[in-house]
Protein backbone atom coordinates (compact mmCIF):
# COMPACT_ATOMS: atom_id res chain seq x y z
CA UNK A 1 0.00 0.00 0.00
CA UNK A 2 2.89 2.38 0.54
CA UNK A 3 3.66 2.00 -3.29
CA UNK A 4 0.39 2.55 -4.67
CA UNK A 5 0.80 5.95 -2.08
CA UNK A 6 4.00 6.91 -2.92
CA UNK A 7 5.24 6.70 -6.93
CA UNK A 8 9.13 6.21 -7.03
CA UNK A 9 11.00 6.47 -10.56
CA UNK A 10 14.56 6.41 -11.25
CA UNK A 11 16.62 7.78 -14.06
CA UNK A 12 19.25 9.71 -15.33
CA UNK A 13 20.61 10.29 -11.32
CA UNK A 14 17.19 11.34 -9.97
CA UNK A 15 14.95 9.27 -8.35
CA UNK A 16 11.47 11.06 -8.73
CA UNK A 17 9.56 10.78 -5.50
CA UNK A 18 5.49 11.32 -6.02
CA UNK A 19 2.90 11.30 -2.97
CA UNK A 20 -0.16 10.48 -5.26
CA UNK A 21 -3.01 10.99 -3.89
CA UNK A 22 -4.09 13.54 -6.03
CA UNK A 23 -8.23 13.00 -4.45
CA UNK A 24 -7.07 13.40 -1.10
CA UNK A 25 -4.83 16.51 -2.01
CA UNK A 26 -2.04 14.61 -1.37
CA UNK A 27 -2.83 14.21 2.31
CA UNK A 28 -0.30 12.12 4.71
CA UNK A 29 -1.15 8.82 6.15
CA UNK A 30 0.51 5.80 7.18
CA UNK A 31 1.42 4.75 3.87
CA UNK A 32 2.85 8.19 2.39
CA UNK A 33 5.06 8.10 5.62
CA UNK A 34 6.33 4.27 4.95
CA UNK A 35 6.16 5.34 1.47
CA UNK A 36 8.41 8.53 1.86
CA UNK A 37 10.87 6.74 4.22
CA UNK A 38 11.43 4.20 1.88
CA UNK A 39 12.00 6.11 -1.06
CA UNK A 40 14.04 8.12 1.53
CA UNK A 41 16.34 4.82 2.22
CA UNK A 42 16.55 4.06 -1.17
CA UNK A 43 17.97 7.77 -1.72
CA UNK A 44 20.66 7.10 0.80
CA UNK A 45 21.71 3.44 -0.67
CA UNK A 46 21.30 3.46 -4.18
CA UNK A 47 24.44 4.65 -6.04
CA UNK A 48 22.64 5.50 -9.02
CA UNK A 49 20.47 8.10 -7.42
CA UNK A 50 22.14 11.34 -7.10
CA UNK A 51 19.58 13.83 -6.20
CA UNK A 52 15.83 13.17 -5.08
CA UNK A 53 12.77 15.66 -6.33
CA UNK A 54 9.81 15.51 -4.35
CA UNK A 55 6.68 16.68 -5.39
CA UNK A 56 2.93 15.69 -4.97
CA UNK A 57 0.24 13.96 -8.07
CA UNK A 58 -2.19 16.64 -10.05
CA UNK A 59 -1.49 20.40 -9.97
CA UNK A 60 -3.70 21.76 -6.64
CA UNK A 61 -1.85 20.25 -4.10
CA UNK A 62 1.58 19.39 -2.85
CA UNK A 63 0.64 17.82 0.48
CA UNK A 64 -2.38 19.28 2.50
CA UNK A 65 -1.03 18.27 5.79
CA UNK A 66 -2.23 15.11 7.41
CA UNK A 67 -5.30 13.03 6.81
CA UNK A 68 -7.20 14.34 9.02
CA UNK A 69 -10.23 11.71 7.84
CA UNK A 70 -8.43 8.88 7.68
CA UNK A 71 -7.74 9.45 12.08
CA UNK A 72 -9.60 6.59 13.56
CA UNK A 73 -9.65 7.73 17.55
CA UNK A 74 -10.92 3.97 18.00
CA UNK A 75 -7.65 2.49 17.31
CA UNK A 76 -6.30 4.49 20.97
CA UNK A 77 -4.18 6.19 21.46
CA UNK A 78 -0.46 4.40 20.87
CA UNK A 79 -1.94 3.61 18.04
CA UNK A 80 -2.72 7.15 16.83
CA UNK A 81 0.91 8.35 18.42
CA UNK A 82 2.77 5.80 16.52
CA UNK A 83 1.07 6.78 13.15
CA UNK A 84 2.03 10.27 13.97
CA UNK A 85 5.60 9.18 14.66
CA UNK A 86 5.86 7.78 11.22
CA UNK A 87 6.20 11.52 10.01
CA UNK A 88 9.01 13.07 12.41
CA UNK A 89 10.43 9.94 11.25
CA UNK A 90 10.28 11.29 7.92
CA UNK A 91 11.54 14.75 8.78
CA UNK A 92 14.45 13.45 10.72
CA UNK A 93 15.67 11.44 7.59
CA UNK A 94 15.13 14.62 5.33
CA UNK A 95 17.41 16.05 7.67
CA UNK A 96 20.27 13.20 7.42
CA UNK A 97 19.97 11.57 4.38
CA UNK A 98 23.45 12.83 2.72
CA UNK A 99 21.90 13.08 -0.60
CA UNK A 100 19.99 16.80 -1.97
CA UNK A 101 16.27 16.79 -1.79
CA UNK A 102 14.57 19.23 -4.14
CA UNK A 103 10.58 20.10 -3.50
CA UNK A 104 8.89 20.74 -6.38
CA UNK A 105 6.06 22.50 -4.90
CA UNK A 106 3.30 21.97 -7.35
CA UNK A 107 0.28 23.63 -5.35
CA UNK A 108 -0.48 24.03 -1.79
CA UNK A 109 1.88 23.18 1.03
CA UNK A 110 -0.26 23.51 3.88
CA UNK A 111 -0.16 22.06 7.87
CA UNK A 112 2.04 19.03 7.81
CA UNK A 113 3.05 19.58 3.74
CA UNK A 114 4.20 22.83 4.51
CA UNK A 115 7.04 21.19 7.06
CA UNK A 116 7.44 18.44 4.45
CA UNK A 117 7.98 20.84 1.66
CA UNK A 118 11.00 22.70 4.35
CA UNK A 119 12.20 19.73 5.40
CA UNK A 120 13.69 19.76 1.79
CA UNK A 121 17.16 21.41 1.35
CA UNK A 122 16.01 23.37 -1.99
CA UNK A 123 12.38 24.14 -3.19
CA UNK A 124 11.15 25.48 -6.52
CA UNK A 125 7.35 26.31 -6.09
CA UNK A 126 4.67 27.28 -9.10
CA UNK A 127 3.54 30.79 -8.62
CA UNK A 128 0.11 29.36 -7.90
CA UNK A 129 1.38 27.76 -4.48
CA UNK A 130 0.43 28.69 -1.40
CA UNK A 131 2.20 27.86 2.22
CA UNK A 132 0.76 27.63 5.61
CA UNK A 133 -0.32 26.30 9.23
CA UNK A 134 -3.89 25.93 9.08
CA UNK A 135 -4.24 23.94 11.45
CA UNK A 136 -5.87 26.24 13.71
CA UNK A 137 -8.89 26.33 11.80
CA UNK A 138 -9.74 23.42 12.41
CA UNK A 139 -8.83 23.11 16.50
CA UNK A 140 -5.48 21.65 16.41
CA UNK A 141 -1.93 23.45 16.62
CA UNK A 142 1.36 22.30 14.18
CA UNK A 143 3.25 20.66 17.16
CA UNK A 144 5.89 18.33 15.31
CA UNK A 145 6.51 20.69 12.30
CA UNK A 146 6.86 23.84 14.77
CA UNK A 147 10.74 23.21 15.14
CA UNK A 148 10.90 23.31 11.15
CA UNK A 149 9.18 26.67 10.89
CA UNK A 150 11.29 28.19 13.57
CA UNK A 151 14.52 27.33 11.59
CA UNK A 152 13.49 28.72 8.07
CA UNK A 153 11.25 31.67 10.00
CA UNK A 154 12.31 32.61 13.50
CA UNK A 155 9.75 32.63 16.26
CA UNK A 156 7.92 35.99 15.51
CA UNK A 157 7.04 35.15 11.72
CA UNK A 158 6.00 31.44 12.72
CA UNK A 159 4.10 32.59 15.51
CA UNK A 160 2.09 34.69 13.76
CA UNK A 161 1.46 31.89 10.60
CA UNK A 162 0.78 29.40 13.62
CA UNK A 163 -2.00 31.49 15.86
CA UNK A 164 -3.29 32.69 12.62
CA UNK A 165 -3.70 30.43 10.00
CA UNK A 166 -2.26 32.55 7.34
CA UNK A 167 -1.55 31.46 4.03
CA UNK A 168 1.17 33.32 2.36
CA UNK A 169 1.69 32.77 -1.32
CA UNK A 170 4.98 31.45 -3.64
CA UNK A 171 6.25 35.11 -4.23
CA UNK A 172 5.78 36.24 -0.27
CA UNK A 173 7.27 32.48 0.29
CA UNK A 174 10.55 33.55 -2.06
CA UNK A 175 10.94 37.17 -0.30
CA UNK A 176 10.88 35.65 3.37
CA UNK A 177 13.74 32.78 1.88
CA UNK A 178 11.79 29.71 1.87
CA UNK A 179 11.33 28.69 -1.69
CA UNK A 180 14.92 28.99 -4.11
CA UNK A 181 12.70 29.55 -7.24
CA UNK A 182 9.25 30.12 -8.26
CA UNK A 183 7.86 29.37 -12.06
CA UNK A 184 4.62 29.93 -13.78
CA UNK A 185 3.04 26.18 -13.32
CA UNK A 186 3.73 25.41 -17.48
CA UNK A 187 7.41 25.97 -16.79
CA UNK A 188 7.42 24.10 -13.41
CA UNK A 189 9.72 20.98 -14.38
CA UNK A 190 11.90 23.24 -16.38
CA UNK A 191 12.97 25.41 -13.52
CA UNK A 192 12.79 22.10 -11.49
CA UNK A 193 15.14 19.90 -13.86
CA UNK A 194 17.52 23.38 -14.63
CA UNK A 195 18.52 23.21 -10.45
CA UNK A 196 18.67 19.19 -10.78
CA UNK A 197 21.06 19.26 -13.47
CA UNK A 198 23.26 21.99 -11.70
CA UNK A 199 23.15 19.93 -8.80
CA UNK A 200 24.03 16.70 -11.08
CA UNK A 201 26.66 18.39 -12.50
CA UNK A 202 28.81 18.81 -9.15
CA UNK A 203 31.03 16.63 -6.88
CA UNK A 204 28.73 14.25 -4.77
Amino acid sequence: MAEAAVRTELGGGVLRVTIDRPDQRNALNADVNRGLLEALARLRADGDAKVMVLTGAGDKAFCAGADLGGLNPDDGAVALHRGRSLFADVLRELRSVPKPVVGRVNGHALAGGFGLALGCDLLVAADHATFGTTEVKVGMWPYMITAVIVEHLGPKRTMELMMTGERIDAARAREWGLVNRVAAAADLDAATDELVESLLALSP
